[in-house]
């Protein structure tokens, strides 16, 4: 029993020596060593101070620190641009507060009514005021009338003021920009027109003092300039909107005013160089029926002259021909008598101004 139990313990030991022990990776040869892992780690860690030292170097170039401060420069203006823009909005914006009530007052309908009532009534009062100054003996304005002028003067700088006040210069850019100038046209020559009177009352025509003062004893015959006042009546084609085609229309012929100046110049060129040769054609025959001792027709030496008889009459006579004021068969008469030739010559010039030119 003794033997089989220590061979049966023998034998385990046996099996036990002859089964391998399991190899550590930490104690074996083929492991570093923890210097040699100290060593790699120092070297990883070289190479990678020297990698981004490289990079620190070339992310900082000549060429990256030019467009770096590039990029800083135009930063700055683009903050000093804001901040000035800011300030201008600031001061509009204030400026915007300041007038809004009278932008307010300006857009509103009944303002546009209101004065649409000024110019009307100031048209009927103008009609009224030449009439009753016509019909006086002395042509002098009663008081009254006068004060009722100078109201509708400051009515109409009123309206002037309170629009560039509410719209500023920008009036002067907008679409009815030339309304605006007929605005300004007609509240000067009214404050010219309140300056006469005043003039005139300081330095009456009766007293020396009016005529010591050069060129005051005219003034009194610029207070015409009080009519142009009815041009103010051409405001209802911007107040009343609804008259589209007569807005139109007035529009039309302003956008034609250049082509008709230059067909104007034309014409004016055409009847210069005919009323240069039909007062030549006159004035010889004159000269050789003067210098023959003969008299001259009755037809030459009325109609003639009358027609032809200077440059100025001339021209006058070949334009009232074209445009009804006087029969060109009339006209054509002295020249025809003079020579048929220079009767041709005005047939074709009539021909020629309108079938041609028009």
């Amino acid at each position: 029993m003794t033997v089989d139990g220590t061979g049966s313990g023998s034998a385990g030991l046996m099996r036990r020596a002859a089964t391998p022990a399991p190899i550590s990776i930490e104690n074996s040869a083929f492991s570093p060593s923890p210097s040699l892992r100290d060593e790699d780690g120092e070297d990883e860690a070289n190479n990678k101070s020297a990698k981004s030292s490289r990079m620190r170097l070339q992310s900082y170039s000549t060429e990256d620190l030019e467009k770096k401060q590039e990029a800083e420069l135009a930063d700055t203006h683009f903050l000093r641009r804001m901040f000035t823009s800011h300030s201008r909005q600031h001061a509009h914006v204030e400026k915007m507060r300041a007038g809004g009530r009278i932008g307010k007052l300006v857009k509103h309908p009944g303002f546009d009514l209101f004065f649409a009532a000024v110019v009307i009534t100031n048209a009927i009062f103008i009609g009224i005021d030449v009439q009753r100054t016509t019909e006086a003996e002395t042509g002098d304005r009663p008081a009254g009338y006068m004060v009722i002028g100078y109201i509708y003067t400051l009515l109409y700088i009123a309206e002037l003021v309170l629009r560039l006040s509410a719209h500023g210069l920008r009036l002067f850019c907008s679409d009815d920009w030339m309304w605006v100038l007929l605005d300004c046209f007609i509240v000067a020559t009214s404050i010219w027109d309140v300056f006469v009177d005043i003039l005139t009352a300081i330095l009456p025509p009766d007293e020396n003092g009016f005529e010591s003062v050069s060129g005051l004893s005219t003034l009194k015959a610029f207070r015409v300039v009080r009519v142009t006042r009815v041009l103010k009546i051409a405001q209802l084609l911007r107040i009343f909107r609804f008259v589209m085609a007569l807005r139109t229309l007035v529009q039309s012929i302003f956008h034609t005013l250049k082509a008709l100046v230059w067909a104007l110049l034309l014409l004016l060129l055409i009847v210069y160089v005919f009323a240069v040769i039909f007062t030549q054609a006159i004035s010889d025959y004159r000269v050789d029926q003067s210098a023959a001792g003969e008299v001259l027709p009755d037809i030459v030496g009325n109609d003639g002259i009358l027609y032809f008889g200077s440059l100025i009459d001339s021209m006058l006579s070949l334009f009232m021909s074209i445009a009804g004021g006087v029969s060109w068969e009339v006209a054509i008469r002295p020249l025809s008598e003079v020579s048929w030739y220079w009767g041709l010559a005005f047939i074709f010039y009539v021909a020629f101004t309108y079938f041609a030119a028009t």
